[in-house]
């Protein structure tokens, strides 16, 4: 998450942060940590040499 602070007072983008923090917990951190790990070992399966055609 990037906070872009040129818009001068857009606390929307505070408060989406401020939001996004609070809902850190050791669960969902495991969990995204695991839907990323789950889509880096696809990425890496697809482009697996065995997978690639020459």
């Amino acid at each position: 998450m990037k906070l872009n602070m040129s818009q001068d007072g857009d606390l929307n983008q505070i408060v989406e942060a401020a939001q996004w923090f609070e809902q850190l917990t050791p669960e969902t951190v495991r969990e995204s940590a695991e839907k990323y790990l789950h889509a880096d070992n696809l990425i890496i399966e697809i482009l697996h040499p065995k997978n690639i055609e020459s």
